[in-house]
């Protein structure tokens, strides 16, 4: 199902010295038009169908004589045929012509996003964004189906002329139960470059594994290339069994943090830590997407409001300058606080002799993220308060924020009594940033308290879980697969 490459008039007459090249003779029912695909397992042929006067796909499968081989063809059409959704390539029926079994599928004339990469190079960030949106909403459908499709990949999602994106290729789909999985063999099914950890050990995969695929199809759309660099497939499948994918900002600054966060989770190396479903990964790319856009909308209009400033005080802009890479992380080194940027530059350095805590967290509601610094030293004797410095991409303190006093279960407590004990972030709400989390301790009597800030969620700065006794550590992690964090202390 390519994109056309020769005369879309040509035909071949089976009657003619042409008629040795085919592989197969078609019924008097289909005129073949080109061979648009080869396989290993199957011929693709564009043809007219000469009763319903339009064109269609024949899938001529090679390996007619092996019965796993048929059954599994048999088995892809009868998914296709069960299937009904506006996401998915049609299939009409499987035939037996001249000795070839022939499935019968829709015509999707604008070949693959495979060959619009190859062709033109690495898409515009809006566009994989809305290819994302069309793409989840079919996973969901597949996976609330009882259906995982286990080959997603760009060759896979096909154009069509309103501008949808089509899954096609089911040949590996099968039901989460029910059907037995005629590809369980000593080797794994699937391309090895876009399979998850779990389909490369051979493993028992679910739902998650498609949206590993999907992840590494998102990468590739927006970079040109897929995560891993490798010559082999040996190398290709341990490089994604052992190393971690790198961040999406560091190979395309200009992705916005929502969505270079939610590509990160669907790369997790672990089904448990990626979503639980197409469904959950929809819900959880609508709502962080609804959010995005109503911050870009905020920045723009104070984008426009400065441009107007600009021009009405008489001066021009020459050209396009590209926006920095964006603060990603934050070091002590030497008794110096070291931030840098998604791809690894550093953007500052500030001697920090007292620094108990620094975390990269959204604290502002900006576009990008600020250093969060507990300012209050150990050794410090004045501690009329828990309060926390904010600093931007420049190096310099734009805020402070006292955080809340801790429960007065002791009536002779006071604030003073309170410290500061761990600092860390999470995304608690499910929007795609990093918000502030703590833990502060009673200095005496041993009580404790948690607190969340989370501006875009409308949080605190507040205490949100009280402990009668203190907490050693905090984690955050997805527990029920919504797209937002929990936290365990």
């Amino acid at each position: 199902m390519a994109r056309p490459r020769e005369d879309p008039t040509q035909t071949f007459d089976v009657g003619s010295g042409r008629a040795g090249q085919l592989r197969f003779l078609p019924a008097e029912r289909w005129k073949l038009r080109r061979l648009i695909g080869r396989g290993g397992q199957a011929d693709v042929w564009l043809a007219e169908d000469l009763e319903l006067e339009q064109p269609v796909v024949l899938k001529v499968f090679h390996r007619i004589g092996d019965p796993v081989a048929v059954e599994r063809m048999r088995r892809e059409v009868r998914l296709g045929r069960e299937l009904h959704h506006p996401g998915l390539v049609r299939l009409f029926d499987l035939v037996e012509m001249n000795g070839s079994l022939v499935a019968v599928m829709e015509w999707i004339p604008g070949g693959s996003l495979s060959q619009e990469v190859a062709e033109n190079g690495p898409l515009p960030v809006d566009r994989v964004v809305e290819i994302v949106g069309q793409v989840l909403e079919t996973l969901a459908y597949l996976h609330r189906e009882g259906v995982i499709h286990r080959d997603i990949k760009p060759s896979n999602l096909l154009l069509a002329d309103d501008g949808r994106v089509l899954l096609g290729d089911l040949g590996l789909a099968r039901r989460l139960a029910g059907d037995s999985d005629l590809t369980r063999t000593l080797t794994t099914v699937g391309t090895p470059a876009y399979m998850a950890p779990e389909q490369l050990r051979g493993e028992e995969v679910g739902p998650a594994a498609d949206l590993y695929s999907l992840g590494v199809t998102v990468f590739q759309l927006l970079t040109g290339e897929t995560p891993f660099a490798a010559t082999t497939e040996f190398e290709m499948a341990d490089a994604i069994l052992h190393r971690r994918v790198r961040p999406l900002r560091s190979a395309r600054a200009d992705c916005p943090r929502w969505f270079a966060t939610f590509v990160d989770r669907l790369l997790e190396r672990s089904p448990a830590d990626r979503f639980a479903n197409g469904g959950a990964a929809l819900a959880a790319f609508e709502r962080r997407r609804a959010v995005g856009s109503r911050r870009r909308r905020r920045w723009l209009a104070a984008g426009l409001a400065a441009a107007a400033l600009v021009l009405g005080a008489g001066l021009a802009v020459s050209r396009y300058v590209a926006a920095p890479a964006p603060l990603d992380h934050v070091e002590e080194l030497d008794g110096q606080l070291v931030a840098y940027d998604v791809a690894g530059h550093e953007l500052w350095r500030r001697a920090s002799p007292i620094h108990a805590n620094a975390v990269v967290a959204d604290v502002v509601g900006s576009p990008e993220p600020e250093v969060v610094v507990d300012h209050v030293a150990p050794q410090r004797h004045d501690h009329s308060k828990v309060s926390l410095d904010i600093i931007g991409r420049s190096g310099e303190v734009t805020g402070t924020v006292t955080l809340q006093e801790g429960p007065r279960l002791l009536p002779f407590t006071t604030v003073a009594d309170w410290a500061l004990t761990e600092l860390g972030v999470a995304d608690v709400d499910g929007d795609g940033f990093k918000d502030l989390v703590w833990t502060i301790g009673h200095r005496v009597w041993f009580p404790a308290a948690l607190g969340v800030w989370a501006p875009r969620g409308g949080h605190g700065p507040a205490n949100v879980l009280i402990n009668s006794g203190s907490f050693g550590h905090f984690v955050a992690a997805d527990l029920d697969g919504d797209g937002a964090d929990e936290i365990v202390a």
